[in-house]
């Protein structure tokens, strides 16, 4: 295999990979893992889902907002349910915004920790 074809056979392999993370899964929301806000603690943001926005969006977004639901401008979010042992909190964040030329909602669930 020469170099082109190899470069272009890697690019379809992770276009593949990809896909399942991608915004637009037919409604179903994707899950995206965790992110870490101070390293060896459990200060977190944990089960992050994303619908209709792709998992590195959602992350990205969640780590600017250093897990405060509060700081995610543009969102609306509310509380789906509070542990009260733990302190930790569900919430449910949407957005409308066009994707792919219609107008859908996305949608980032997550879990925060202390």
């Amino acid at each position: 295999m020469d170099r082109p074809t190899r470069w272009l056979a890697l690019a379809v392999a992770l276009a593949a990979l990809a896909a399942p993370a991608a915004a637009g899964n037919g409604g179903v929301a994707a899950k995206c893992g965790f992110v870490a806000l101070t390293p060896q603690s459990g200060d977190g943001v944990f089960d992050i889902r994303a619908q209709h926005i792709t998992c590195a969006a959602a992350r990205r977004k969640l780590r600017a907002a250093r897990g405060d639901p509060r700081r995610l401008t543009g969102w609306r979010c509310r509380l789906v349910r509070r542990d009260e042992t733990t302190g930790a909190g569900r919430y449910r964040c949407t957005s409308r915004a066009r994707v792919h030329g219609a107008l859908r909602t996305r949608v980032i669930a997550f879990t925060t920790g202390n």
